[in-house]
């Protein structure tokens, strides 16, 4: 089972969205989701992602399974290029990396045990979250869904709707 549902209730400012919801998705079952405007189809996917949460029912999910949710409008800012907002879905390991060359320039002059430790520990997280790789990792995406390397110095605000979402999906 990669997810199950089971009796979940779940309203907006006492309009019922859902009522009674259950189903289950197993590994390699490819499903669709169907309904008409307002029936609740973003409503499930916000309780499978998490961005929301029901107000009764179960929500189980495989461990270590990861759900994203590529929102009809995506979010970018201006000013921003197509390279810098693809690396933007790695924020914790931006602030990870951050923290690191913080306490790098304080070991200079802090050679405390404390701080040695922090720093060691925060070199443990940025190697488990892959950071190494993971602007590697982003470039790959961003080539696969159809932005050559030309184009990821080109600011956001220039791209397409088509381009938009395209960007959008290699963040998720």
């Amino acid at each position: 089972m990669l997810f199950r549902l089971s009796n979940i209730f779940k309203s907006y400012g006492g309009t019922e969205i859902l009522k009674g919801v259950s189903f289950q998705v197993n590994p390699r079952e490819k499903v669709g989701l169907v309904g008409r405007n307002g029936a609740g189809k973003t409503t499930v996917f916000r309780l499978l992602t998490g961005t929301e949460s029901p107000d009764s029912g179960e929500i189980v999910k495989m461990n270590g399974l990861k759900l994203g949710l590529l929102d009809q409008h995506v979010a970018l800012t201006p000013g921003e290029t197509v390279h810098t907002a693809a690396l933007s879905a790695f924020k914790e390991i931006h602030d990870i990396e951050a923290e690191m060359r913080r306490l790098e320039k304080q070991m200079e002059t802090d050679h405390s045990e404390a701080t040695l430790h922090k720093y060691a520990d925060l070199q443990a997280a940025f190697e488990l979250a892959d950071g190494f790789t993971y602007a590697a990792r982003a470039e790959a995406v961003l080539q696969g869904v159809g932005f050559s390397a030309e184009s990821w110095n080109d600011d956001v605000k220039t791209l397409s709707g088509g381009q938009t979402n395209r960007l959008g999906l290699a963040r998720l």
